[in-house]
């Protein structure tokens, strides 16, 4: 499902009105021939893509054959400034506890809206605007909108140690207008 980039799934307008750029991101799937087209493979995506955005740009960081983070970016020219910073945390996480896996299962009469309030989740960006999915049999995406008060604009700093988790991989991409950080944990 392609979301209108101004307005959540749910139809509420973000109150933007100017574009300056598109990130189209998400971690390789586990199950890629089980995916609607055009996301079957990130190739696909980049085909339907390329045709609403003639300047994009895509991108693959992490191991290929394994976990990797897929970035479809609008190819902005070095002179152009992003006015209003802004920054991103992507956390995807697998092999979970199955007792607490049980709430991510899509049921009748829960929406992903429901989801999000009993798992806690909406405590982890207050006061921001939230638009999750829920997917069949299961699995569970938000994305969460907040007033733009970023202190990262175009600078890398290395992901912290986690604590009971290992670093497997660190990448590191400068773009024209932001900065990219990928990192891949596991537990120990």
């Amino acid at each position: 499902m392609w979301y209108h980039p101004l307005t959540a799934s749910n139809g509420t307008p973000f109150g933007i009105d100017t574009i300056e750029d598109i990130f189209y991101s998400h971690k390789n799937f586990i199950k890629p021939t089980s995916q609607d087209y055009p996301h079957r493979s990130f190739e696909e995506e980049i085909r339907s893509l390329d045709k609403l955005f003639p300047n994009g740009a895509a991108y693959c960081m992490g191991r290929i054959r394994s976990d990797c983070w897929y970035l479809y970016t609008l190819d902005i020219s070095e002179g152009c400034r992003i006015l209003q910073p802004d920054q991103t945390l992507k956390i995807v996480m697998r092999q979970l506890d199955p007792e607490l896996m049980k709430q991510f299962f899509l049921k009748d009469g829960v929406i992903a809206d429901d989801v999000t309030q009993m798992s806690g989740i909406c405590d982890l960006i207050q006061e921001s605007i939230i638009d999750a999915t829920m997917f069949n049999p299961c699995g569970y995406s938000m994305n969460g909108l907040k007033a733009d008060s970023s202190k990262c604009h175009i600078s890398c700093a290395a992901p912290p140690a986690v604590d009971g988790f290992k670093r497997k991989d660190l990448q590191y991409a400068q773009f024209n207008n932001y900065s990219f950080v990928f990192a891949s944990y596991v537990k120990h």
